[in-house]
Formats: structure tokens, C-alpha cells, sequence
């Protein structure tokens, strides 16, 4: 006698199954936390030999292979799955011996590789297991793959409907894994039951004409959660198991770190304890909801997370929840009452002068925002108590107006600037021995104590990368603002991001101008349209390396050379104008990677920088590198010697990390991105392509170490 046992995730809307007969037993789509399903094997006294997977799942991490490994049973998945791992391929008409029999049959729709799963006992049905189309008074929906596949899709979907249909008695119960409340379904199911004989008289692709479905499926489809990007290409490359061991403890002054350096710090209490009381800069997801759906819409891909609960119960809760959708091991974690998670209230300083002035000389670790940029970056303003200062008082009591109408805890300091060092504050001045010029200046500290900040990286032994030189590291121009100027959605990333982040993490804001929405790569990681997911991408992306604006354009990818070099540089100079920027980043003139779009965004930002007398640092790599790149992965990468090698820069390779990992569609395993970051260890290479005569020489400025 066959036992079908349903294993709910509610708060995803899917259901696995284990059946089994007494002794051996199989799995249909497990989840990712395999313990419920192997202490369900257990507590039924059953062994697993078989587990079976209906498609490539797009609103979960599978735990497939994981539990496939941890009980030595067969993974069957689809033989046309491109899936990077070992498994059982199936096709259509396959039988497998598993409990009694279970027999495949191809059913796209869904996806194209959907299939269904026909359980008999003695050579007759007494279940099939549809995944993720045929619902419970409803069919998955079709669009997940991109616009230009739906139509055919749906199509499909109604064909496999009534194959499934006429091939089934009526008395055959229905398995789906869709339909509880997933994304993945076109409509959600009230029913907790179904038999073929039921879907007969009430699913509308078994009761409608084709076309009548197709409107009605099509008119009821809404968006789906951004996170689902990144499930397919996991799903793919074969998840591990997860660790759901307890994340690293955090106390008051560890999360005031992450909260300020921009990191999410997530409150799972109810919404009314949130509403009572929280620490300021925390986000609200209570887990009495779909907690995981929400929180991996909204969240940068990438994004460094720690949790707070009541209890370490709940903490645990929403880790579990989190790593079925492969946001794995929160970087810390909290429990308890929320007045110990608040500690002293950071004191923020606030500098609204104009920006001549502050190059004068500032407060140490003081933020700098002009009073005329103020009322349109309030949310720039750190959480915190805020002392805004200024030349005299009055800009003060003017800056500090807005923040106390938005319901910040502000001080206006009614005093003259002169006046901060005898009051023992610490200064910030300009390097006497050095010229100061409006595009950056090296400064040096007066005046007791510094606060604790982030700094540019101090000289330290050379990267221990393959290509690595034994150069000391010098340090970045003291630019306050830095516009980036690239060809793709990713370069920013994949080329830029070690020093994008390095340059937010002295103090600069930076900028993305971006030519193109990269439509033409031949990459797809993801499913979907790849305008509208790169151009995403890149907005995640560029939000985790600290980027404060990205300004995208749409000029045809492949194709910049034919774009008048007038329109680019144009575009450039308007994005350096309107951000008053003292300097530009670029790749450097070679291109770097033997990409042309490369080479013309760079000619672009120096036709620019000519009219606009503004430096241009480009990035490079070493030739080792790119030589080691060319043999390994047979790329086309163009490297600099030694000598022309202007600057060696210290970076930390974290953040880049988690923007690249933010590029799904591009950040494939097999790319020579990642062995090109091993080979570059801690540091990255920079040429000026552009130093005015009028600003100081790069060796004055930066001081070589």
C-alpha cells in the first residue's frame, strides 16, 4: 500500500511529497532544509532511494541534490535541463522502479522542461505529481522565462493539460508543488485536494478554447519577486545543503557598525513590538508573513544581512526561511530584548559649507553635504544624533530645519568654524607642503583623537595573487566625487568594483554612467528579458559598492564605435557637470578585455575630460594576468608592464564580490572573472590617462609609499 505524504511550506506556497511503501521511499521537489524530510523518513521507518525533481525551480533554492547525496539516492531530473551536475536523466515515457513505478511524462508550460510524474501501484495510478503547471483549479504561469517565450508557452501548457487529461482516469489525485500561495502560480488554489475528474469540470485550460485561457491566464498574471532572478541559475549549478548553524553574535556597537556602513539589519518581532520601539536604521519583516518572499524581493542581491528576534528560536526561524531561497549565513544575529540592541546613539557630524570651504580644512569623520544639496539627500544623512555645522551658525540653523521636520534628532551649532579646534574637535587640514586644487587634495589630521571611519586601505605586504607585483600600494587622489564611466551593465562591477568601493569607503560619492543596457551579451543565467534584467542588475549591484547615482543610457550594445564620439563625450560631460566631479574612472585605453565598447566608452570620457579639464585615472591589470587569462580561458585580455603602471591600490575584494554575484545573468561560475580577481589579490592597477599640467603631479599628490 503506497502513502502519499504532502510536506508544506506555507510561507513559500509550495508542498513536497514523500512517498513510500512501508520500507522504500521517494521524494518529488524537496525543499532545501532537508531534516524535516529525513526525520519524516525516519519517523516512517522508510529509506530514501529515489528523489525527482519536476523542474528548475524559480521561486525556491532545491534541495534536491543535497538530500540525493545525503541518502545515496538517484536524482532523477530532466535529460534537457542543462544542469552542471551528475544526475538520472529522464525523459518522456521513462519508467523508474521506485516504490512501485514511477512513469514521466513531459509536460512544458511552466517551463519547457516541466515534467509530470505518474506513481503506480500494480500497473495502475494512484497519484501524479504536476510541479509547477497543473494546479489546483489553476496552471503555473508562463511568463517566467521572458516575454518572447510566453505566448509559446502557453500554448504549450494547454496542450499538456489535455494530454495529461486524456491519458489519466478521472479518479487519479493531483500532486502540485505550485498553488499555496507561490509566485510561481497564475492564481492561488482554496482547495487542499484535487483528482483529474475535478480539474475535468472547474480548470480553465481543461473547460476554456485555447484562446479564451490564454486571455484569461495571461490578464491575471502581476509581477513576481526580483529574487526569483537568482533561483534558476542556483537551481542549475546544484546547491549545496545548508548551514544552519547559529549565526555570529552582534552587540550594540557591532550593529551600529553594519547599520551604518549601510549593511540591513532586519527586526523579525510582530509589526505592533516594531511599532513600539526600534533601533533606528532597522527594517521591519515579522515572520507572521511571507517574511522570505518579501525580504528577498526588496534586498540587494548580496547584501550582508544580520537578524534580530525575541528569541534565538526565531532568529533560527528566519534563517531556515532565508536559506530556502539562498540567502545563506546571516553575518550575525541578535536575541533578546531590543533595548540591548541599541547601545549609545551614534553622534553624526554634518558639514553643510560649500565645498571650496570644506577643502580648507573639516572636522574629522564629519559629513559633508552642501546646504544647496541638502533637502534632496536627507536619506544621506547617517542614523544618528546630527551636530550640523557650518562657517557662522546661520547655514546650521537652515540645514538643520529640514532634517528636525523629518523627525531627526538634530543640533544646530550657532558657532563660528574657526572656533572648532580650540574646543578640541579634531581637524582635517590640507598638507601645507601640497597644492590644493579643486580636483582633490591629501590631507593630514590636527587637533586630539580621531573617530573611527572608514579609510582608504593603508599600505600593507603586496597581494598574494599569481600576477601580484611586489609594489608598495599607494594611495587613491582625494577626489570627493568620482564618475565611472563604462559600457555595460556589470563593468562597474566585474572591472571597477574594488575601486568604486574603495573610493566610497575614503568619503568620495561616486557615479555610474553607463552607455548601454548590455542586450547583445550571448550570456543568460537567468531567464527573462535581459534589457530589464541587467538594467536591475546593475542597480543592485551599484547600491552594494555605495554608488549614490546611476545614470544608464540605451545605445546599442556592440555597437558604441558607430555612435558619434560627440554624443558620448556629450553625455559624459553633462554627467560631470551635473555632478561636479573631480575626476573620472575608466577602463583603461586598450579596452582591458578586447571588448570595443570598452575601448570607445574610455575615448568617450577623455574627449570629455579635455573640454572639461578634469583628470582620468583608467584601471589596467598587469600582463601576467592578462597573458595567464588569454591561455587559461582563451580570452582576449591586454595588459600594462610594470612601467606602465602608474598606481598600485589596495582593495578589499569583499564588496565586489557581492555586486558581481548581483550580476546573475553575467556572474556564470565558469567565467574568467573569478580567477581573474585570485590573480590580482588585494590590489588593483591604475594608469593616468589624464593629468592636467594645472593640477598637481600624481608622485606629489598621492605620496608613493
Amino acid at each position: 500500500m503506497l502513502e502519499i505524504i504532502p510536506i508544506d511550506t506555507p510561507s513559500l506556497g509550495d508542498r513536497s511529497y514523500l512517498a513510500h511503501d512501508g520500507e522504500v521511499a521517494l521524494v518529488v521537489d524537496p525543499q532545501r532544509d532537508l531534516d524535516r524530510l529525513l526525520a519524516l523518513a525516519e519517523q516512517h521507518g522508510v529509506r530514501i532511494t529515489h528523489v525527482f525533481e519536476t523542474h528548475v525551480h524559480n521561486d525556491y533554492v532545491s534541495g534536491g541534490l543535497a538530500l540525493a547525496k545525503a541518502t545515496d539516492a538517484a536524482y532523477h531530473v530532466n535529460a534537457d535541463d542543462p544542469v552542471s551536475f551528475a544526475r538520472v536523466p529522464v525523459r518522456d515515457g521513462d519508467a523508474i522502479q521506485a516504490a512501485d513505478t514511477m512513469r514521466v511524462l513531459v509536460t512544458p508550460g511552466h517551463t519547457f522542461t516541466n515534467l509530470a510524474y505518474v506513481l503506480e501501484a500494480d500497473g495502475a495510478p494512484v497519484g501524479v505529481f504536476t510541479g509547477g503547471w497543473l494546479l489546483y483549479g489553476s496552471t503555473g504561469r508562463p511568463d517566467l522565462l521572458g516575454p518572447c517565450h510566453t505566448p509559446m508557452l502557453v500554448h504549450r501548457q494547454f496542450d499538456s493539460a489535455r494530454r495529461l487529461a486524456s491519458v489519466l482516469p478521472d479518479p487519479t489525485p493531483v500532486f502540485p508543488t505550485h498553488g499555496f500561495g507561490s509566485f510561481c502560480s497564475a492564481a492561488q488554489a482554496e482547495a487542499t485536494s484535487s483528482t483529474i475528474g475535478q480539474e475535468k469540470r472547474g480548470n480553465p485550460t481543461l473547460i476554456l478554447g485555447e484562446h479564451d485561457y490564454a486571455q484569461a491566464l495571461l490578464a491575471g498574471l502581476d509581477v513576481w519577486p526580483a529574487y526569483y532572478a537568482h533561483m534558476a541559475p542556483a537551481n542549475l549549478a546544484g546547491p549545496h545543503a545548508p548551514d544552519l548553524s547559529p549565526p555570529a553574535p552582534a552587540d550594540a556597537r557591532a550593529l551600529r557598525r553594519r547599520l551604518d556602513s549601510g549593511e540591513w539589519v532586519v527586526d523579525l518581532r510582530s509589526r505592533t513590538a516594531f511599532a513600539a520601539g526600534h533601533v533606528p536604521g532597522t527594517l521591519s519583516f515579522s515572520l507572521d508573513g511571507s517574511f522570505a518572499t518579501y525580504l528577498g524581493w526588496l534586498i540587494p542581491w548580496g547584501m550582508p544581512l544580520t537578524l534580530l528576534g525575541e528569541t534565538p528560536e526565531q532568529v533560527a526561524e528566519a534563517q531556515r526561511e532565508l536559506a530556502r531561497i539562498g540567502i545563506d549565513r546571516p553575518v550575525a544575529a541578535a536575541a533578546g530584548p531590543p533595548e540591548g540592541w541599541a547601545g549609545a546613539a551614534p553622534l553624526v557630524v554634518l558639514d553643510v559649507r560649500r565645498r571650496l570651504e570644506w577643502s580648507e580644512g573639516d572636522i574629522a569623520d564629519a559629513v559633508h553635504i552642501p546646504l544647496h544639496e541638502l533637502p534632496r539627500r536627507l536619506g544621506d544623512v547617517p542614523a544618528g544624533q546630527v551636530w550640523v555645522v557650518c562657517r557662522s551658525g546661520y547655514r546650521a540653523t537652515v540645514g538643520a530645519s529640514p532634517l528636525a521636520a523629518h523627525g531627526r534628532d538634530v543640533v544646530a551649532v550657532d558657532d563660528e568654524f574657526d572656533n572648532a579646534a580650540a574646543a578640541g574637535l579634531p581637524l582635517e587640514q590640507p598638507v601645507a607642503s601640497r597644492p590644493n586644487d579643486d580636483t582633490g587634495e591629501v590631507r593630514e589630521r590636527s587637533g586630539p583623537g580621531r573617530a573611527e571611519g572608514r579609510r582608504p586601505p593603508a599600505a600593507r605586504d603586496a597581494p598574494s595573487g599569481e600576477g601580484a607585483q611586489a609594489t608598495p600600494h599607494d594611495a587613491l587622489p582625494a577626489w570627493r566625487r568620482v564618475l565611472a564611466v563604462v559600457a555595460h551593465p556589470d563593468d562597474e562591477s566585474f572591472g571597477l568594483g574594488g575601486l568604486l568601493d574603495a573610493f566610497h569607503g575614503a568619503g568620495a560619492e561616486t557615479a555610474v554612467l553607463c552607455f548601454t543596457h548590455g542586450e547583445a551579451s550571448t550570456l543568460r543565467g537567468v531567464p527573462g528579458d535581459l534589457r530589464e534584467l541587467r538594467a536591475a542588475e546593475l542597480r543592485d549591484a551599484a547600491l552594494l559598492l555605495g554608488v549614490a547615482h546611476v545614470e544608464q543610457r540605451d545605445h546599442p550594445d556592440g555597437h558604441l564605435t558607430a555612435v558619434p564620439m560627440e554624443v558620448l563625450a556629450g553625455e559624459v560631460a553633462a554627467a560631470a557637470r551635473a555632478g561636479r566631479v573631480d575626476g573620472l574612472l575608466v577602463f583603461d585605453t586598450n579596452g582591458v578585455t578586447g571588448h570595443p565598447d570598452h575601448a570607445a566608452a574610455t575615448a568617450a570620457a577623455l574627449y570629455a575630460a579635455r573640454s572639461l579639464d578634469l583628470r582620468v585615472l583608467g584601471w589596467t591589470i598587469p600582463s601576467s594576468v592578462a597573458e595567464a587569462l588569454n591561455a587559461e580561458f582563451g580570452t582576449r585580455f591586454t595588459g600594462r608592464q610594470p612601467s606602465g603602471i602608474h598606481l598600485t591600490v589596495g582593495v578589499d575584494r569583499a564588496r565586489q564580490h557581492q555586486a558581481a554575484h548581483a550580476h546573475p545573468s553575467q556572474a556564470l561560475p565558469t567565467s574568467a572573472l573569478w580567477r581573474r580577481l585570485e590573480l590580482l589579490g588585494d590590489a588593483e592597477r591604475l594608469r593616468w590617462l589624464r593629468n592636467p599640467a594645472s593640477a598637481t603631479p600624481p608622485d606629489k599628490e598621492l605620496g608613493r609609499s
